[in-house]
């Protein structure tokens, strides 16, 4: 057992709980035997939603830590690629291509306890951080987001954000999300049912292109025509209306979250009329900019080819509701993009603001300009393309 988590996802770094049979076989079981449903149940996770090859990714542990013994200001942290977990400490070795070996980390132990360092026995006076390669990963993603371009993290800097975060005993000092776990009455990760989403693997799906390539090639993402109720009406008052189209664009820029983009049009009938008609290069760049999370989309948005007939308002959608986190989720794609969805927008997104604030200024570059208004640069330039090339399903017939 572990009674710390991923400094990243705040998921599990040990071998989760998976029952051996689905949980609506062990309920039928228990039904026609007249038994109450045994207890064991609930604290496992469903095998029909999550296999155990599946949530093997949580066993896997990199480790960021300290080294006392460095010569200069630059170069005092280490990052063991691999480590193996045993209460609250990491122990760590020589890494088999020798890109990592037990020198980096100016230490005797090869153990080293993570978030507290208060003990009478501890090996390391500062603590060490550990977290799951494919986290790490997305956060590397990220990182070279706000660049735009591919982007090595900074150890040291990344150490510095960390150790400053360090406020706890099992995690950091952040905001993880929609993590439904109490950590102050919980001290050990419990494999609950319906949170199975914590443990999907939130690295790149393997064959999701695939199966979304075929999805636009076969017109899945082709709307209706269907006439708009009209329920201009019965608004009473909509700040929003008056507002000329070069504010709206850029307040769509500044929604991040694709949930908060879509209770925007909720709130108000003018955004949602407005939403409504927008042409499909507004909605790619609605995707790009609010999920850049979304790895195995993104290279689709530029084939015209391949949108031709598919509105990017329908895909915007089904990535939006999809991939919202929610208990009981059922398998597929859809879980492992939840999860990594909170990763992106809540962990990851504290981790790298602290790091930007931290990281020497001439480092810093511009990052996150996808220019909405480099394509819209009027309401009535705009008004001409949806009327030349027929509203928002612009590459439709």
């Amino acid at each position: 057992m572990s009674n710390i988590y991923c400094a990243i996802c705040c998921g599990p770094l040990v071998e989760v709980d998976i029952a051996s049979k689905p949980r609506s076989e062990a309920f039928k079981t228990a039904w026609q035997r007249g038994d109450d449903f045994d207890v064991k149940w609930e604290q496992t996770y469903d095998c029909e939603i999550i296999t155990k090859e599946e949530a093997v990714w949580t066993t896997m542990i990199m480790l960021l830590g300290f080294n006392p013994k460095a010569s200069g200001p630059t170069n005092v942290a280490f990052l063991a690629p691999f480590g193996e977990i045993f209460d609250s400490s990491v122990t760590v070795d020589d890494s088999p291509d020798g890109s990592f070996t037990l020198d980096d980390t100016g230490s005797d132990e090869q153990h080293f306890e993570c978030y507290d360092v208060d003990g009478v026995d501890c090996p390391n006076e500062e603590p060490a951080f550990p977290f799951h390669p494919p986290c790490y990963w997305i956060l590397q993603r990220r990182l070279s987001n706000y660049f735009s371009g591919v982007t090595t993290i900074d150890k040291d800097v990344l150490y510095g954000v960390m150790r400053s975060l360090t406020a706890t005993v099992s995690y950091l000092d952040i905001n993880y999300g929609d993590l439904e776990k109490d950590f102050t009455c919980v001290r050990f990760w419990h494999s609950y049912a319906g949170e199975e989403v914590y443990a999907a693997n939130p690295g790149v799906v393997e064959g999701l292109e695939g199966r979304i390539q075929e999805m636009m090639a076969t017109g899945y993402f082709r709307l209706p025509k269907y006439v708009e109720l009209d329920l201009s009406h019965g608004v009473q008052k909509d700040p929003f209306k008056s507002l000329p189209f070069d504010i709206l664009v850029t307040i769509a820029e500044m929604v991040e979250d694709p949930e908060c983009f879509m209770n925007w049009a909720r709130a108000s009938w003018s955004i949602h009329t407005f939403l409504r008609s927008a042409q499909n290069s507004f909605w790619k760049r609605t995707i790009r900019m609010q999920m850049q999370w979304f790895f195995e989309l993104d290279r689709f948005l530029e084939d015209d080819k391949l949108c031709h007939g598919s509105s990017m308002r329908a895909v915007f959608l089904w990535a939006a509701s999809g991939s919202k986190l929610r208990l009981g989720m059922k398998g597929g794609d859809f879980l492992r993009l939840a999860n990594r969805r909170r990763i992106w927008t809540s962990p990851c997104k504290a981790l790298i603001d602290r790091y930007c604030e931290i990281l020497p200024r001439h480092l810093l570059g511009e990052g996150g300009d996808f220019g909405y208004n480099k394509e819209y640069s009027s309401e009535e330039e705009s008004s001409e393309n949806n009327e030349e090339v027929g509203g928002e399903n612009s590459d439709e017939d």
